[in-house]
């Protein structure tokens, strides 16, 4: 349920009912959400009957009777044992409240990652990865905040407003008639100030977007920046956004600024208008002077929760704001789902592209394309960098669709298949390695989950790992830090391998998995990859032709467009773009074919 409404809560669906999707999030039942209300009742009271408690003694003392100091003790003696009741009850309420509000945190927080897990490739080709971590992180606390205080102070302004009217009504409703034309005032200035509060509020949201995005970039760039010496350029280019946010969040202080003060005035001149009023009729004898300071006192808790509803409303601006913002990715259909697909049995590896192309908006990446890779099969994709290579294999790991034709894999349409089920019988070794900052075992058998140790040790044989996992001062329970810093390039691909054959996979991908080595280590590496490939569908992109010379086939690439297809030894002898190609690399040119 909870999901499911975030996910129909797009921006109009969100705007037009919002308790609604709050009531849902908190996800508070009948009964326990009346335990919750008596628990702040008992809570309450005693601020509650405090001002009855005064007209009381005031009514009484004003009697001048023999029996009027029990009349004004048994009351107080009441009052403070209610007082007392005030520490469990407090601890008790916040008990209850605090565990659907952590909840709430808990289920967003879920449904977010769970969202981002199933959105497509191109979502985040859109998307920059700091404003996400800024929607999971700051966004998610924002509307925790607004929880929080809806949960905890709207029983409290609902209770005090509801019991001061209902006293009035029962005692003199001319007075009541006083408090229903003034409270139109403070509403008036709700009225006013939120859309411009909402406006301001999302304009400085997204300028805190966009700096966590900059920050993120600024720290992945750190060496790139060091190395150039651009250290000055990239501190200014982060002060212009941090200029900008403060121009913007200096701006958004002042229109706080003067909301609150418009909401003070406002309140204050109807207490001063309230006193003169029952004044007048007190000085009438329509009421006593003990009731006047009831109304008074009453008048004054619904000017105490109008002030916290205005106070809250920045708040709850905030909040909203950050919301609408999640409920924009939670609420996006572009997706990649499984359900209702079909499921790859056995797979075997064959895989075909009938007349394939793919454009990501002006012109093709990749144009009519068109061949079959068998079960065991070895084929190599060369050409200049935009030739289409990477696209080829993206789509083969199914993370683009054709725009024409089809692909199959294992005779099915990809498009029809559990892509997920199918890239569980794939591995991916690419030149960016990514590990995370767990134990070398860890990063290893990453997606097994039940690791056999004798396969793991076979694996990293394989792999060229032994000596590695020698040397390090724990062997596998090694911590190898964020990314791998403490490891070479050339260990960091050799674990990339290993990891890729502990998942014993038919289809394997190798996108410039050597690119980034120097030619002794490429060689150790090219080792590892042997022993990976043999025996399964393997695709190698790479800009070195020594990476290639195991292929079966070879499929020369050029905007776009497959040009020459065939043996390594035929291509290199047709004279042909593989030719020339081949003639640049051994000429030493740096030409980069990726």
């Amino acid at each position: 349920m909870f999901e499911r409404n975030l996910r129909s809560a797009g921006d109009r669906a969100w705007t037009d009912r919002p308790l609604r999707i709050l009531v849902d999030m908190l996800g508070i039942r009948p009964l326990r959400g009346l335990l919750i209300a008596l628990v702040f009742v008992v809570k309450t009271a005693p601020v509650l009957l405090f001002p009855l408690y005064v007209e009381h003694v005031i009514a009484t003392l004003s009697g001048q009777t023999s029996a009027a100091l029990p009349q004004i003790l048994w009351p107080a003696l009441a009052l403070i044992l209610l007082q007392l009741l005030n520490i469990p009850a407090h601890t008790l309420f916040m008990h209850m409240a605090s565990g659907h509000i952590r909840d709430t945190e808990r289920k967003l927080r879920t449904a977010l990652i769970r969202q981002l897990q199933y959105l497509t490739i191109s979502y985040y080709h859109r998307m920059q990865s700091g404003e996400l971590q800024a929607k999971v992180l700051r966004d998610v606390e924002q509307v925790e905040n607004l929880v929080r205080l809806l949960l905890t102070r709207s029983f409290q302004i609902v209770l005090t407003i509801v019991f001061a009217v209902v006293v009035t009504l029962v005692k003199e409703p001319k007075v009541l008639l006083f408090y229903v034309v003034a409270a139109p005032l403070s509403l008036f200035v709700i009225h006013f100030f939120r859309k411009r509060l909402s406006e301001r509020n999302y304009h400085f949201r997204r300028e805190m977007e966009d700096m966590s995005s900059s920050v993120s970039e600024m720290i992945d760039m750190i060496p790139v920046t060091r190395a150039h010496g651009l250290e000055q350029q990239e501190i200014t280019r982060v002060e212009k956004n941090l200029q900008q946010i403060h121009a913007k969040g200096h701006r958004l202080d002042r229109m706080n600024a003067l909301f609150e003060s418009s909401a003070f005035m406002t309140l204050q001149i109807t207490q001063v208008i309230c006193l003169m009023f029952t004044g007048t009729l007190a000085a009438r004898g329509l009421i006593t002077v003990a009731e006047l300071v009831l109304y008074q006192f009453l008048f004054g808790l619904i000017v105490q929760s109008i002030t916290e509803i205005l106070g809250m409303v920045p708040q709850i601006s905030k909040g909203m704001a950050s919301l609408q913002g999640l409920a924009a990715i939670l609420s996006e259909q572009d997706l990649e789902s499984g359900d209702g697909k079909a499921r790859l049995g056995q797979v075997e590896g064959r895989i075909e592209f009938e007349s394939v192309s793919f454009s990501y908006g002006e012109g093709w990446a990749v144009k009519d394309l068109s061949f079959v890779a068998d079960p065991g099969e070895c084929i190599a994709f060369v050409g200049e960098s935009g030739s289409g290579k990477s696209t080829v294999m993206n789509m083969i790991i199914g993370f683009f669709h054709p725009q024409q034709g089809r692909i199959l894999l294992d005779g099915a349409d990809q498009r029809e298949l559990d892509l997920q089920a199918w890239r569980q019988r794939l591995a991916v070794v690419t030149q960016a390695v990514l590990l995370f900052s767990g134990t070398l075992r860890e990063n290893i058998c990453y997606g097994v989950r039940q690791p056999d140790e004798a396969r793991l040790l076979e694996v990293v044989r394989a792999a060229r790992l032994q000596e590695v996992v020698d040397s390090l001062p724990q062997g596998l329970e090694t911590p190898i830090g964020e990314n791998g810093v403490r490891l070479s390039g050339g260990q960091r691909q050799r674990i990339a391998i290993a990891r890729a054959l502990m998942r014993d996979p038919k289809i394997i991908i190798l996108d410039e998995a050597t690119s980034a080595l120097d030619v002794i280590t490429e060689r150790e590496v090219q080792d590892a990859i042997d022993a990976l490939v043999e025996g399964r569908t393997t695709f190698v992109v790479a800009h070195r032709l020594s990476t290639i010379r195991r292929a079966d086939r070879v499929i020369v690439m050029k905007a776009g467009e497959a040009v020459e297809s065939g043996s390594l030894e035929a291509l290199s002898n047709a004279g042909g773009e593989f030719a020339r190609l081949n003639a640049l690399y051994h000429a030493g040119s740096n030409l980069r074919m990726s």
